[in-house]
């Protein structure tokens, strides 16, 4: 099977959404594992209005955060949007999760770890990361969810980033490469 074409659209916040540390004229920094989560909460509030500048309520999204802070954040901004998260029901995970399956839900917002796994969403072709991580594995699962066999819409992935998680971009373009030759 032949799938549509899979369109990456990376929007990358200005220096402005994160400021140099004190001292420095200039964010020199590059996020590690050690620090990504300083930098996450730095640049939430400028990520969260790029992802609600995206985000319509024309055609189903699935928006993706990491943390719980961003899911915060998200919610704020996305007043449509129906967030499900890990501490939430078993029952309520399932019943929103078919109700954005059937389209009575347009914005589903959810972290990869709780939704990016065995699902089928191929009447939405939009989705959001509202961050970034190391994680090459759960980001080609979470795409997966709409990009997949019976989508026959091209399906556009919309990375939102702030200029200092270059690093992350560079691993996960890495880790796609390496995963494409094999």
């Amino acid at each position: 099977f032949l799938l549509p074409p899979l369109r990456k659209h990376l929007h990358e916040l200005g220096d402005d959404a994160c400021p140099p540390p004190p001292g420095f004229l200039l964010n020199v920094c590059d996020v590690s594992a050690t620090n990504q989560h300083a930098v996450k909460r730095q640049t939430i509030y400028a990520r969260a209005e790029k992802v609600a500048e995206l985000v319509t309520d024309i055609e189903p999204w699935v928006i993706w955060c990491d943390t719980n802070y961003e899911a915060d954040e998200l919610v704020k901004v996305l007043p449509n949007a129906v967030e499900i998260r890990g501490s939430d029901s078993v029952e309520y995970k399932e019943e929103t999760l078919i109700a954005f399956s059937t389209g009575q839900i347009q914005q589903l917002l959810s972290k990869p770890e709780i939704a990016g796994h065995g699902l089928n969403w191929q009447h939405c072709s939009k989705m959001v990361f509202a961050g970034l991580s190391f994680s090459f594995e759960r980001m080609y699962q979470a795409i997966r969810r709409c990009w997949r066999f019976g989508q026959t819409r091209p399906v556009d992935v919309h990375l939102v980033s702030s200029s200092a998680e270059g690093s992350i971009l560079r691993v996960l373009d890495t880790k796609e490469h390496a995963f494409q030759e094999t």
